[in-house]
């Protein structure tokens, strides 16, 4: 018996097609994976969570901050021994983009704050900048 051929998988459309609202989205999807991996008590996600938050705030225009929670789950990878090569690859791209738009120093005080911060305290920054 034959099967029929299917259409390739095509993606649906994002909700959003702004940055604005495709950086809101990814922060409410950032939180809340991160409130599930923490409720199962899953350390592997939480840093990499940090990571995608800090490439969603770099897209959306928040480099300084964005420096700080990526550097941040760059760190906490770096103690677990976890990082894969497609992250370290993404975070390559992501911290490209974030020193394009910051000068060496500003970058550097960022980076090095981050670097000392937990899972919960970068996630925290990351969706509240402001508070």
């Amino acid at each position: 018996m034959m099967r029929e051929a299917r259409p390739p998988f095509r993606h649906p459309d994002p909700p959003f097609t702004d940055i604005e609202g495709s950086t809101k989205l990814l922060h409410e999807l950032g939180a809340a994976a991160y409130r599930l991996s923490a409720q199962v008590g899953d350390t592997y996600w939480m840093p990499i969570i940090a990571c995608r938050l800090g490439g969603a705030l770099v897209v959306g225009g928040k480099p300084l901050i964005a420096a700080t929670v990526l550097s941040s789950g760059e760190a906490l990878l770096e103690e677990s021994g976890s990082s894969s090569s497609w992250m370290i690859e993404m975070n390559g791209e992501r911290r490209a983009q974030i020193e394009a738009q910051l000068d060496a120093e500003t970058f550097a005080a960022a980076w090095e704050a981050g670097r000392g911060l937990t899972a919960d305290e970068a996630v925290a920054l990351a969706l509240h900048p402001h508070d």
